[in-house]
């Protein structure tokens, strides 16, 4: 056994002192780092995946209020294409009670114009007073339907 002096002993045992610490402030180092590396890459991967499950959400709520958005227009093109229908129904109505007024003025007038003559055929009094009935309840039909119709126009 080579002799060594005690500054020799006391050299040589601070040095293997140092190469523990070393070595433990490497493991310290390397296990804080990987740590550090787990816990970054496990936060990006719940945020991606907490992401990803949102952005899926909003797709899917993009999609119903598309198919929400289509499926109001088409019933507001349906609601459109009933009031022009309604509207042309009312305009032909509106014609045919003119047209039912103007006959009733000509039969008026006509009553006016033969004056005693209609005294003297009961015939041609009940033909007359038969039309003017059949007309009268011509208008009053005209009249109901007209304003069922407006009514139905108003609630469009």
């Amino acid at each position: 056994m080579p002799y060594r002096s005690e500054s020799e002993i006391t050299l040589l045992q601070k040095e293997k002192r140092k190469h523990p610490r070393r070595a433990r402030r490497w493991v310290v180092w390397t296990t804080t780092f990987t740590v550090w590396a787990v816990l970054s890459f496990g936060s990006y991967y719940l945020a991606k995946h907490y992401i990803e499950g949102f952005q899926q959400q909003l797709n899917g709520i993009q999609q119903t209020n598309q198919q929400n958005v289509d499926q109001l227009n088409k019933s507001v093109a349906d609601l459109q294409a009933q009031l022009i229908e309604n509207k042309q129904n009312a305009q032909t109505l509106q014609q045919q009670f003119e047209a039912v007024q103007k006959e009733m003025a000509a039969v008026n007038e006509q009553i006016a114009l033969t004056g005693d003559t209609i005294d003297s055929t009961d015939t041609t009094k009940e033909t007359l007073s038969q039309r003017i009935t059949d007309l009268s309840k011509q208008l009053e039909n005209l009249k109901v339907v007209i304003n069922k119709l407006e009514a139905a126009a108003r609630v469009y």
